[in-house]
């Protein structure tokens, strides 16, 4: 299998592990009305999965870093998040200076 394929199916994995301790914990409620008979795995949950190891890996990278890396990759992703480009479509410039600006508070 590729390393793709193998990725989705860990984040399904993820998300049926998260409802199944949801379902088992009587936290699973449809409706606000009467408990679940069995869990449900629905897109949200696919995606909250994806998400959450989106954030474990980031947070792995970051924290694994030297600390130049880290304001490295911190700095793109604040770039990225205010311009709404994808990393990638900065220019040095653009870089060295979110980067110098996030030295002032380390």
């Amino acid at each position: 299998m590729s390393g793709d394929i193998r990725k989705a199916f860990q984040i399904c994995r993820s998300a049926a592990e998260l409802v199944t301790q949801k379902f088992e914990d009587n936290l699973v409620i449809d409706g606000g009305h009467a408990p679940v008979l069995y869990p449900k795995i629905r897109i949200g949950d696919v995606q909250k999965a994806s998400l959450d190891s989106f954030n474990i890996a980031l947070t792995a990278a970051v924290s694994f870093s030297t600390p130049f890396e880290a304001l490295l990759l911190v700095s793109l992703a604040a770039l990225s998040r205010a311009t709404g480009r994808d990393i990638g479509g900065f220019d040095i410039k653009d870089i060295l200076g979110k980067m110098e600006g996030k030295l002032c508070y380390i």
